[in-house]
């Protein structure tokens, strides 16, 4: 297991077994959990979607490998043995490459030994030294690198005279930081070998992703004559050599492969990620799911939710409130919130409303909140995308959401549905919580069947946050999709100094205080006893909301009644002699 878990990033104990970053696709935040089955099996399962076929092969790894790792603990002599070196060419860490194909990753211990796994050790790309040289021979503007698969293409493609690199512990392993180093060298192109199958389209789509973010520019090079793109198991360049194509043939395909834009990889991420299925025995084995939120119990870190009121109810100034607490780690409605960067869109309302309701609640410049106020652009989400991968935000605010996407008509299923699915993959590839600010339609509808225009929008989201007016209090209730419990109604206690918004009473509670101070009013200024159609016309509220209060106050010896409750012999009420100095609605009386 031990040898399992070196080639993972990220692994640590969780319960009775370990959680990694998914080496088989960009994972942001653990969602891989590892486990011992009764049969001493290995469980792997990615939270994801990732299947076991495609983490093994993401990790070099396949299903007898990991048989015969488990069973020996120990291998014949490496085939090859590639070095990763620092810039002063000292080693760092060697990936060991064996037959039949499996890789093992090493470090030295400092002693003429190894240590088998890669913990804590920096990740570098492949022939860094090599690298550097190659970029400071280049002219400006022409400091272009590959990235290849793997190591054996790399040295291929050095071969032929085209600077390389790649990355160790399989295809799926590339990281932001890597990005990051070649632009530190002088890099200014990335062009990705991909090869002919699902797992090369998804690391084509990653590594361009990261050069988008770093302001690298990045081409996906598809190498003409290579069969169709298959599952697993695609060829790749040094096949494509193998095959007689040249080295002059393979420069002028990589010069003339187009660069990606934002919008390629939007139409990249949906053609990479594919059908993904898992065997029912599979299932049932995997580890439970570690929950891992953004407001403890109520928004998932990666979710999806809408916040949704009527007009001028105080969605903006909550959606605020809670971007201010986010920045600064601050409990929200009396709710842990998890801290770090925030991305608000604000469409509506003007700068300066903005920049004084944030300096109310006391934001300064060191808040790290990120502010676009104004239009939406045509690419948006494209944009919004490329904002999300360079500030790894916690959470993002789209408000309102409906004018963000350009839903003209929210009442059409289908088109709501297919404007809001790529937010919702965009959260979860990111782990970024994006809350879309919106409107409740008109009437007394309920629940989630208040939220204006089509029910496509509750389907797509995880939570709606919804906010009505009841009487002079505003209440907020949630509307469970995919997780949590439902919550509320409870009231919203705004500061009128700060603009801070923090949970009041729970709503019911508020509305009968109110019920029981309204029919005490009335019946303090009757002149004598009253019948109920009497008191129901006089106090404000549904007439089975006020036959309710009254009869709790009856019940608690705060209201008299007298009279048999017939034809002839109405009840008549009226306020007791000496009310209980505890009764709820002592306090409003005037």
């Amino acid at each position: 297991m031990q040898a399992l878990l070196g080639r993972l990033n990220g692994a640590r104990r969780s319960g009775d077994g370990w959680s990694a970053l998914c080496p088989a696709h960009d994972d942001r935040h653990p969602s891989l959990s590892i486990g011992l089955g009764d049969n001493g099996r290995i469980l792997l399962n990615c939270h994801a979607g990732c299947s076991r076929a495609e983490v093994l092969e993401a990790m070099g790894l396949s299903e007898h490998d990991l048989t015969l790792q488990e069973a020996s603990g120990s291998r014949g002599p490496a085939a090859v043995i590639y070095e990763y070196l620092d810039r002063a060419r000292q080693l760092i860490y060697q990936v060991l490459r064996y037959v039949p194909k499996s890789f093992v990753a090493r470090r030295p211990d400092g002693q003429g030994g190894w240590i088998w796994n890669l913990g804590g050790v920096r990740r570098v790309p492949y022939r860094l030294p090599d690298l550097i040289a190659a970029v400071e021979a280049a002219e400006p503007g022409h400091r272009e690198v590959c990235v290849a698969e793997g190591e054996k293409d790399a040295d291929r493609l050095w071969s032929t005279g085209i600077p390389a690199t790649t990355n160790a512990c399989g295809g799926g392993q590339w990281t932001d930081d890597l990005t990051q180093q070649l632009k530190e060298i002088g890099v200014e192109v990335v062009a990705v070998l991909e090869d002919n199958d699902r797992a090369g389209a998804k690391r084509t789509e990653a590594v361009a992703r990261s050069c988008h973010a770093a302001g690298l520019r990045v081409k996906a090079v598809e190498l003409p004559g290579l069969p169709a793109r298959r599952e697993k198991g695609g060829e790749d360049v040094s096949d494509w050599l193998d095959a007689g194509h040249g080295a002059d043939q393979l420069k002028e395909v990589i010069r003339l492969s187009p660069e990606l834009g934002p919008a390629d990889l939007v139409a990249r991420r949906g053609a990479a990620r594919g059908l993904v299925f898992t065997r029912l025995g599979d299932l049932l084995a995997e580890p439970p799911e570690q929950v891992s939120w953004f407001i403890e119990g109520l928004l998932k870190a990666g979710g999806f939710s809408v916040l949704a009121g009527k007009p001028k109810s105080g969605k903006s100034t909550l959606a605020r409130c809670l971007a201010f607490c986010a920045a600064r780690g601050l409990r929200w409605l009396g709710r842990p919130v998890t801290q770090g960067p925030v991305l608000y869109v604000a469409l509506e309302d003007l700068r300066s409303e903005i920049a004084r309701s944030f300096a109310e609640m006391g934001a300064d410049g060191a808040d790290p909140l990120h502010l676009h106020i104004g239009m939406s652009p045509d690419n948006a989400l494209t944009e919004l995308q490329a904002k999300i991968e360079r500030e790894r935000p916690v959470l993002v605010v789209l408000d309102p959401m409906i004018k963000f996407l350009r839903i003209w008509q929210p009442n059409d299923y289908g088109a709501t549905t297919l404007a809001l699915e790529p937010v919702l993959g965009l959260a979860r590839d990111t782990g970024a919580h994006i809350l879309g600010v919106h409107h409740l339609g008109k009437g007394q509808r309920t629940g989630a069947d208040a939220i204006l225009g089509s029910t496509a929008i509750h389907g797509a989201v995880d939570v709606a946050l919804l906010m009505h007016r009841t009487g002079s209090h505003v209440t907020l209730s949630s509307e469970a999709s995919r997780y949590g419990e439902p919550f509320g109604p409870i009231t919203l206690d705004l500061d009128p100094d700060t603009g801070m918004v923090t949970a009041g009473q729970a709503a019911q509670e508020v509305s009968n205080r109110w019920l029981f101070s309204a029919i005490a009013e009335c019946l303090d200024r009757m002149d004598g006893p009253v019948t109920e159609p009497e008191i129901i016309k006089r106090v404000p509220g549904s007439k089975a909301s006020v036959e309710v209060a009254l009869r709790e106050m009856v019940k608690a010896g705060d209201v008299a009644r007298q009279g048999e409750g017939k034809r002839g012999s109405p009840y008549l009420y009226t306020l007791a002699e000496v009310p209980m100095l505890t009764n709820v609605w002592l306090g409003y009386r005037h």
